[in-house]
């Protein structure tokens, strides 16, 4: 709830909508959770978030999205600011 209601205050806040994302993926909800989850990673791409996103990817059965999100995960890890598009 909280992180809902920091969502509806403010559409950019990457922090509750990666950690709402991550709350909808543990109990099976992947499209919502790739939803936040990309959301998130707009706007602030962080190591965590790709690495949950590709997780979401391969439970969705999308293994070329989950492969880019490894990709942007390795990027972000080195503070590489490259991005690849994984939304399809």
């Amino acid at each position: 709830v909280y992180f809902q209601a920091a969502l509806a205050a403010d559409g950019r806040n990457y922090r509750a909508a990666h950690e709402l994302g991550v709350l909808f993926a543990q109990f099976g909800q992947y499209e919502d959770a790739k939803r936040l989850l990309l959301m998130s990673a707009s706007v602030n791409a962080t190591p965590e978030t790709w690495h949950n996103l590709a997780v979401v990817h391969d439970r969705l059965g999308e293994r070329d999205l989950a492969k880019k999100a490894r990709y942007e995960l390795q990027l972000a890890s080195r503070g590489n600011s490259q991005r690849v598009t994984t939304s399809n």
